[in-house]
């Protein structure tokens, strides 16, 4: 083997592993949380990771982190489902539209318990759609999302 190809593999070796040095292998992507309405769905990973305790912690993820919610077009008196990986489902989950909440939902993968009521477009165009992951009565991973009239 040459000097060269030596050196060739060497560099090959060197930077493969300052590539792994820069990667953090504890990050993978988040759980993702589906919202269906008719025919019609949309996904998304969490906007917020390992949030801070708080007690609005789907608003404290939108003012801090910026993300712009996942849009789910719908009509009025649609019904939306809600659905989560079960490692959100284990933990607990709760869904908030508006100003509401749900109870918390635990060992559960989907919920299907919200439909859009009439008239609810009619002070905005959009209404605010979270899913808040808890463990131990904690928040941990937030969702965003946003309904818009179709």
């Amino acid at each position: 083997m040459t000097n060269r190809r030596r050196a060739a593999i060497a560099a090959v070796a060197l930077l493969g592993s300052l590539t792994l040095v820069g990667c953090d292998l504890d990050t993978k992507p988040s759980a993702l949380v589906t919202l269906v309405a008719g025919d019609d769905s949309v996904h998304s990973e969490a906007a917020c990771r390992n949030v801070k305790p708080s007690e609005e912690p789907a608003a404290d993820c939108a003012k801090e982190s910026g993300a712009k919610p996942t849009v789910l077009r719908v009509s009025e008196g649609t019904t939306i489902g809600f659905g989560v990986e079960p490692s959100v489902a284990d933990t607990g989950w709760v869904v908030q539209i508006g100003n509401r909440q749900t109870a918390v939902i635990k060992d559960k993968t989907y919920f299907a318990g919200y439909s859009v009521p009439f008239g609810a477009f009619q002070d905005s165009d959009q209404i605010a759609v979270a899913v808040v992951q808890y463990k131990k009565d904690v928040p941990k991973n937030v969702w965003l999302f946003s309904l818009k009239q179709k």
